[in-house]
Parts: structure tokens; C-alpha cells; sequence
């Protein structure tokens, strides 16, 4: 279901914040041998900078677990 075929009520409470960032989920392999989350996330992500990562990490925009996470 797109934005556009929302009923207009639940469309309306969508924020305007949600809009303005990229969402992603990212699983780590069983086998992930330990590694800085800033650079984990820069080889999973295009276009990150590790310096974006490192601000969203900051104010713990990302989330390990459900739970933010420190560089």
C-alpha cells in the first residue's frame, strides 16, 4: 500500500520528520566477525559518509536491538 492509497486520517498523522530520513533494517550474518558499527553501516549503506553515521549514532538515531547504540 503506497502514501497515496492511505486512508486520509492515517495519512494525516504521518510527520513530516518521518519524510525527511531514510529508514533501513539491516541484519548482521550469524558469522559477523566484530566490527566498529560506523564502519559496518558505511559498507552497508551507499552514499553514507561515516561522519553522517557517527552524528546519527550521536543522537542515537540508530538503534541496535531496539536500543541506541554508542561509536
Amino acid at each position: 500500500m503506497t502514501e497515496d492509497e492511505l486512508p486520509e486520517e492515517l495519512n494525516d498523522t504521518l510527520s513530516e520528520e518521518d519524510e525527511l530520513f531514510e529508514h533501513h533494517r539491516i541484519v548482521c550474518d550469524k558469522g559477523q566477525s566484530p566490527m566498529r558499527i560506523d564502519k559496518f553501516l558505511m559498507i552497508r549503506i551507499e552514499y553514507a559518509t561515516r561522519s553522517r553515521i557517527q552524528n546519527a549514532i550521536d543522537v542515537e538515531s540508530v538503534k541496535v536491538n531496539d536500543k541506541p547504540t554508542k561509536a
